[in-house]
């Protein structure tokens, strides 16, 4: 009689997927030591040592969907904490510069900005408080950003704009996560390989569904691996604070917005001297009609 085998869990998949991406990561060392036996994380499952234990969860109202939500807001939303990077390890990365301001690193003032609906609400087309934030600061800022889109929009853009010539970039997908770990993993660890030697930012996501802690701890593995990548933790900044999100705990509020355009801000610096006119540069990624 045949037996079924069971499917590796979300959780396997995720520590499968980094180890593979720690063998191909520019600037990574060799890959991590297998993992001692894994906490459990509820609704979440399994999940390697390295992702911090949730330190609370709550249940929230049921909210209902603002117009850019670009998935369904779940009727019960779970709230997870998470205050701790990835434990270092073997393929960890001791590079200096992801500690210093992109400022202070990157070769001109040039910033490609990459996300969906959170990083749009911040464009011109919205309130306009990235652009407002990052060019008296001497940045010539392109965001492209659209509603709905998920990590492989990422590499879309870069199809599209890489060509056109930057000095850094910030990268902030995930909210919507309907893939594979090892696709998510596999295509973010493609992004950050085409964008390198640039500097690098990428956003941790709010934890409004479990499966997002699957997500930062994704982020936040692959920033650690890879040289010249630093991490902006929006993830543990609304965890903190219930008031820079709506009833969704996804979308930001008007001060959600502030909050997170002063954390990249301060993420960035200000930009060096050598470079073009600083400006909110046009962009053809405004399709925010996702259905």
């Amino acid at each position: 009689m045949w037996r079924m085998r069971r499917r590796p869990s979300r959780a396997v998949l995720v520590a499968a997927a980094l180890a593979a991406a720690a063998l191909t990561a520019c600037g990574s060392g060799q890959a991590a030591a297998p993992p001692s036996p894994p906490p459990t994380v509820a609704d979440v499952g399994a999940l390697p040592e390295l992702l911090p234990t949730p330190e609370s969860t709550t249940t929230q109202p049921e909210a209902t969907a603002p117009p850019m939500t670009s998935r369904p807001s779940p009727t019960t939303v779970r709230r997870t904490t998470t205050t701790t990077e990835p434990t270092a390890d073997s393929s960890t990365t001791t590079d200096p510069r992801s500690k210093l301001p992109v400022g202070r690193i990157a070769d001109g003032n040039r910033l490609l900005m990459i996300g969906d609906s959170i990083l749009a609400s911040t464009a011109e087309r919205y309130d306009g408080e990235m652009c407002a934030s990052l060019v008296p600061l001497g940045w010539a800022v392109e965001i492209d950003a659209e509603t709905g889109r998920e990590v492989e929009f990422g590499l879309e853009v870069l199809d599209e704009r890489l060509a056109a010539g930057w000095d850094a970039a910030v990268v902030f997908l995930g909210n919507n996560y309907p893939d594979p770990p090892e696709v998510f993993t596999f295509q973010l660890q493609q992004i950050i390989d085409r964008l390198q030697p640039r500097p690098i930012v990428l956003v941790t996501v709010s934890e409004f569904e479990p499966q997002q802690a699957e997500v930062n701890y994704i982020v936040r593995t692959l920033a650690a691996r890879n040289d010249g990548v630093r991490v902006v933790d929006w993830a543990e900044r609304t965890a903190e604070d219930d008031s820079l999100t709506l009833g969704d705990d996804l979308h930001p509020t008007d001060e959600g917005r502030r909050v997170l355009t002063s954390m990249i801000t301060f993420a960035l610096g200000r930009a060096p001297r050598d470079g073009v006119r600083p400006a909110c540069l046009p962009t053809e990624f405004t399709d925010d009609d996702f259905t």
